[in-house]
């Protein structure tokens, strides 16, 4: 588990997880910039994005 973007992107870098639950709302950089470049490191990982926006 991870408390922000900066911390996710440290342990989504390190390791290997099978599927990953983002939420897009997490603190610290633009709401999708995490997806985008996990998506181009790893592009075979499953990922659901979660969010309480409208």
């Amino acid at each position: 588990m991870a408390f922000d973007r900066q911390e996710a992107w440290v342990y989504l870098t390190k390791d290997t997880y099978d599927p990953v639950i983002l939420d897009t709302m997490l603190p610290y950089k633009n709401d999708f910039e995490i997806l985008i470049h996990l998506r181009q490191a790893v592009s075979d990982v499953p990922i659901l994005c979660l969010t309480a926006m409208d």
